[in-house]
């Protein structure tokens, strides 16, 4: 059994990352992002089934834990400028 830091290092997600609700629950959290503050990995090294606790703004409804498939990545800057291709 993997001891409590090689389980955090594990994480795919680490505190401060910027992550996105995912899947049916995204319907209830209109702003779907936020941030991690905790990480809480799985007992058994399952990382499918690492929880992470998020502030997302605005919301306050008590403890805001996720599986990590419930979340994904938000990238930090999204371009809303469509990208065109340039012939050479």
């Amino acid at each position: 059994m993997a001891n409590p830091k090689e389980l955090q290092e594990a994480a795919r997600f680490s505190i401060g990352d910027r992550v996105r609700v995912t899947g049916i629950l995204a319907d209830f959290y209109p702003e779907k992002t936020g941030v991690v503050v905790a990480v809480e990995p799985n007992a058994n090294g399952i990382r499918e089934l690492d929880r992470y606790v998020i502030e997302i703004q605005g919301m306050q409804m008590g403890d805001m834990k996720f599986a990590d498939f419930q979340l994904a990545m938000q990238p930090l800057m999204q371009s809303a400028i469509p990208a065109r291709i340039i012939e050479l």
